[in-house]
């Protein structure tokens, strides 16, 4: 009877240790869940603050393209105002010219008429 209660003893020592086991386990499990839980949070956290940081990159250089263009168009604009500006003189002179030539004409046929 003497083994049967060291057994008996045993085998509740063991069931309590199984048991302070499986709340070891229990919480284990709920702390790892709750750290997985947030990691995946903070990796999604992550992943969003990249993709905005790319399009605060994206939109930065766009802005910046659309800075040169406009400069670029300016820059076109003001080549053209002085090409116009150049065609005017040009005109002008040409102008000038065939006036000359007209004038010349009109002396040299009554010079020989």
């Amino acid at each position: 009877e003497g083994a049967k209660n060291e057994f008996a003893a045993e085998q509740a020592e063991l069931a309590n240790h199984q048991a302070e086991f499986d709340a070891d386990t229990a919480d284990m499990d709920r702390n790892l869940g709750v750290s997985l839980e947030k990691a995946s949070e903070e990796f999604h956290l992550l992943e969003e603050q990249r993709a905005y940081e790319q399009v605060k990159a994206l939109r930065k250089a766009l802005v910046g393209r659309i800075a040169e263009a406009s400069n670029a168009k300016d820059e076109q604009s003001v080549e053209i105002g002085r090409l116009r500006a150049r065609l005017d003189e040009v005109q002008a002179t040409s102008d000038s010219v065939s006036t000359k030539l007209m004038s010349m004409n009109e002396l040299a046929k009554q010079k020989f008429a």
